[in-house]
């Protein structure tokens, strides 16, 4: 067990840069709310945490406590893969028995906490009746904790070692259950790791967004160490579930394209359905018609599909005869199947089932992997956007006693010592100015952006870049080349010149096929460019709707082919009169299930003073893996300050070493701080040190958006949506207290309540004041050139998104990248192929 009874001052490190007490000043101070409750009660006893698996028979380790469930409660044999609310039912039978005098709080997963020690390891074997599996719930211990000695340590000026850190997870994690335990209880609730939905079944308690797909609302609770105590994180929570029904309907229904209704279809189904199927349905919990035994259905997991059918599917029953799936369910249930000619569904140890027979069980969450349809994703933001009054609103309701979390009712809470404020915490917050904006054209002119968003209408660049020629495709058979290409063409060809770029008319137009063979169609273009002797730099491609496969092949084309910048079209809007602000598509998100294997990591570069242009380094990862190994920094980086070089030389410009490297590092999570900061920077020195530039000051920052803090204005400091104004910045009360971070609402939101970004300070050489750091993030955000408005995080933060979301295109092979699945990773990096425009911003 991992005991930390008391901190001591070896428990403090330097992972992260130590908090000061010295706040940013610069901008107008406000107040402003945050969705954030005090802790102001703790446990004054320690805590235990154990990991508590499941199986089915008896677990033979040290000793075991022999439990019978009352026979009120309903309870099945158990294992690994069995349904939240039975892990649920499980936990709380064991809990009546043997923890009826120190009630512990189940996170729904895999950890148990309580006051009561049970010693290092213990099973309670759970045996209902003779025709039920005996269960075993193993308890193991994992760690102690006690709050008050932890508190000693989160005043400001220090910085826990891993052990601490460690306790402190732990305390977060006992008081986030002991929290959730009050509404888990209740029957018609539905949770997942750190949210609760309450299923009422009253209007607009849900919402059907299509495809046997429901939507409910409900609470997250995340507690989090903040300055000298605990707090708790509650935001409103959008959730997706399976409506129950049958599993071939639910296929039936989204695979219209592939199936359009014919359940024949699925008989010797191809590799490529069978793994768009798996995508939408492993993993979901489902009951099988033949699998009763006392009235009692036995529900399984869904391991994938298996294009065998059941009149081929053969396996050896109980007593040892070969059958096939359809000769069982006939000779044990006497049942008749009316599809035995399809797939069937592969559930693991319980062998095939007929999908016929496959029911979806209810109250059960999507898998986070699932992909929704664009047309899924606008219900879920018609649905789930909330202005901040009502998000506000609703968050306080929760809390109150009458609400789903009742802090002051719940007794988990209240029995343990653990007092919840109900008033959300006021902070003091500031908003910073907003930049100048500087534009070319007629002399240097300068506007300051208002609310977040600026113009450009009439004004030029400051340094426009050369468009030596270009040319459109149309594979829109809509969208004629003469009657609409050159009308479009023309056009943009004088916005252009008006931008002040140096840009020469269009010098092809064609039509092309979008069944055909896009590459080969490509081909014939660049040949008879190049046998006209014109220099393309830009391919403008016209598109009917956005189509994935064809997105794909024209960017691999323009990456890695031919080296030329591509940028996609929607046909119905490049014809519209009203102008060119509404045709730019350019999805750089490859389709569903495209880019999850393998991981790609990138890496951009600013290579100007100005940091306006940007070039890119790229890797490919094994899958899930967000750490970046030290060997591919040092060579990104290397690579990255030889382009620096190239560009200056290029450009003419004086060619001094930087002498001062920001990192602004996106998609990690706290947990992974310590390794990131210990691979990723020494990778940082290593290029440099290559690159003979080894005295160069390291800043390293984390970006984090997957969070739910949210700050609304109080007063007056509000926008037309309720949201707090862009520039509002956030860097005490509720930051954290061992290292330097703050939260930034850079943007203005359009819809719902914004979310600001978090900002994590692991490393600074250069010893940036919290107003030069926070300045510098804000005035990053104004630098994306996709749009004349500030964003919600650094531009190169974004451009760094949109690399690796553009390198599932750049592998040789034409086939869908789920062909790929079953290879080893050297084939991944064997079929990669690196873009051909090192000095160009290709992703834009």
């Amino acid at each position: 067990m991992q005991r930390n009874p008391r901190l001591t001052p070896g428990d403090v490190a330097t992972t992260g840069v130590r908090r000061r007490e010295v706040f940013g000043t610069a901008g107008r101070q406000i107040q402003i709310h945050t969705n954030h409750f005090e802790i102001s009660g703790l446990p004054d006893v320690p805590w235990y945490q154990y990991d508590v698996p499941f199986y089915l028979g008896i677990a033979r380790r040290l000793y075991q406590v022999r439990i019978r469930v009352p026979d009120d409660i309903e309870f099945l044999a158990f294992e690994p893969n069995l349904p939240p609310e039975r892990r649920k039912d499980a936990i709380y039978a064991v809990q009546l028995l043997a923890f009826s005098d120190a009630r512990g709080a189940y996170d729904g997963r895999s950890n148990f906490y309580t006051k009561k020690n049970v010693g290092s390891i213990v099973n309670y074997h759970n045996v209902f009746n003779q025709d039920v599996k005996p269960v075993t719930v193993t308890f193991t211990s994992v760690a102690e904790v006690w709050f008050r000695h932890l508190q000693e340590f989160m005043k400001p000026g220090a910085i826990l070692a891993d052990a601490g850190f460690n306790a402190s997870a732990t305390a977060s994690m006992v008081l986030t259950a002991m929290a959730r335990a009050s509404p888990l209880a209740r029957a018609n609730v539905v949770a997942n790791s750190r949210s609760v939905y309450l299923k009422t079944g009253e209007r607009n308690s849900s919402f059907d967004i299509g495809g046997g797909l429901e939507l409910l609302i409900g609470y997250f609770q995340s507690a989090r160490p903040t300055f000298r105590t605990f707090s708790m994180n509650v935001d409103v929570s959008p959730g997706i579930m399976y409506q129950p029904g049958p599993l071939l309907g639910f296929i039936l229904n989204n695979c219209k394209r592939e199936l359009s209704g014919d359940i024949g279809r699925l008989a010797n189904p191809s590799t490529q359905l069978i793994t768009k199927i798996n995508r939408l349905i492993k993993g979901i919990h489902i009951n099988g018609a033949q699998r009763r035994k006392n009235g009692v259905v036995i529900p399984a997991r869904v391991v994938g599909l298996d294009s065998r059918s059941a009149r081929v599917y053969r396996f050896i029953d109980k007593a040892g005869n070969e059958l096939t799936v359809e000769e069982y369910l006939s000779k044990r249930y006497n049942l008749k199947l009316q599809f035995p000619g399809i797939a069937v569904v592969d559930v693991g140890r319980k062998g095939a089932w007929p999908l016929e027979l496959c029911e979806i069980r209810g109250n059960q969450l999507i898998d986070q992997k699932l992909q929704l349809t664009p047309d899924q994703m606008k219900n879920v933001h018609k649905f789930a956007k909330i202005n901040p009054n009502h998000r506000l609103i609703k968050i306080r309701e929760a809390v109150q006693s009458a609400g789903v979390l009742n802090y002051q009712g719940a007794d988990y809470l209240v029995n343990n010592g653990v007092t919840i404020e109900l008033e959300t915490t006021t902070s003091l917050a500031r908003i910073l100015p907003a930049p100048d904006i500087h534009y070319g054209n007629n002399g240097m002119r300068s506007d300051q952006a208002r609310n977040g968003a600026w113009r450009m209408d009439g004004r030029g660049y400051i340094r426009p870049m050369p468009v030596d020629g270009w040319a459109l495709i149309t594979f829109d058979v809509n969208f004629n080349p003469q009657k609409h290409g050159h009308p479009f063409v023309k056009t943009l060809y004088e916005v252009m010149r008006a931008a002040g770029m140096n840009a020469k008319p269009c010098a092809f137009l064609q039509g092309g096929n979008a069944t055909g063979n896009i590459q080969s169609q490509l081909d014939q273009l660049g040949s008879r460019i190049m046998q006209s002797g014109s220099k393309v730099t830009l391919l403008l491609c016209v598109l009917k709707h956005p189509m994935p496969e064809v997105q794909r092949e024209i960017k691999r084309f323009g990456d890695c082919v031919r080296g030329v910048a591509t940028q996609i079209v929607l046909g119905e809007k490049a014809a519209d009169s009203r102008g060119l602000n509404q045709y730019c598509l350019d999805t750089s998100h490859p389709p569903p299930g495209y880019g999850s294997e393998p991981s790609h990591a990138a890496l951009v570069a600013s290579v100007d003073s100005d940091f306006s242009y940007y070039m890119a380094q790229s890797r490919v990862q094994p899958r899930r893996r967000e750490v970046v190994s030290k060997d591919d920094v040092a060579e990104m980086v290397e690579r990255a300050i030889l382009n620096y070089q190239k560009y200056h030389k290029q450009f003419k410009m004086p060619l001094e070493p930087p002498a001062r490297l920001i990192m602004y590092r996106d998609g990690v999570s706290e947990g992974q701080f310590h390794e990131v900061l210990q691979e990723e920077l020494a990778g940082i020195r290593a290029g440099l040190g290559k690159c003979c530039v080894p005295n160069c000051k390291i800043t390293f920052i984390v970006v984090g958006k997957r969070h739910h803090v949210r700050m609304f204005p109080k007063d007056q400091n509000a926008d037309k949506n309720g949201n707090c104004l862009p520039g509002t910045v956030l860097d005490q009360h509720i930051t954290s207290p061992w290292f330097q971070d703050f939260y930034l609402l850079s943007h203005a939101g359009l819809l719902g309540t914004s979310r600001p970004a978090h900002y994590s300070l692991l490393h600074d050489d250069n010893s940036l004041s919290p107003d030069a750091l926070q300045q510098m993030t804000y005035h990053l955000c104004h630098m994306y050139t996709r749009a004349t408005r500030s964003v919600s995080i650094p531009c190169v933060v974004y451009y760094a998104h949109l690399v690796a979301a553009r390198l599932p295109f750049h592998y040789r092979n034409d086939e869908d990248m789920h062909g790929y699945q079953d290879k080893p990773f050297e084939t991944y990096q064997a079929e990669y192929v690196p873009h051909r425009m090192p000095l160009m911003m290709y992703w834009m």
